[in-house]
């Protein structure tokens, strides 16, 4: 198993994404950091289900797209 280092950032941003998604739904909110959380698991198994990072022009650096949101 492959091991992820989270940034010091991403560290925070299930928490306030959770924060900002229960404004409208909690359960939805828990939901959707769960599916983060399995989806890290699944990077650390699975290391190349990442697509790289152009601009971090380092193959090892990967990332996982979970959602997409819109403003509108």
């Amino acid at each position: 198993m492959t091991r992820v280092e989270w940034t010091e950032p991403a560290v925070f941003d299930p928490e306030n994404i959770q924060d900002y998604i229960a404004k409208d739904s909690a359960e939805y909110a828990d939901a959707i950091v769960e599916r983060l959380t399995l989806s890290v698991d699944q990077l650390a198994s699975f290391p190349e289900s990442g697509q790289l990072v152009p601009e971090a022009s380092n193959p090892m650096i990967r990332e996982l797209l979970i959602y997409s949101f819109s403003s509108q």
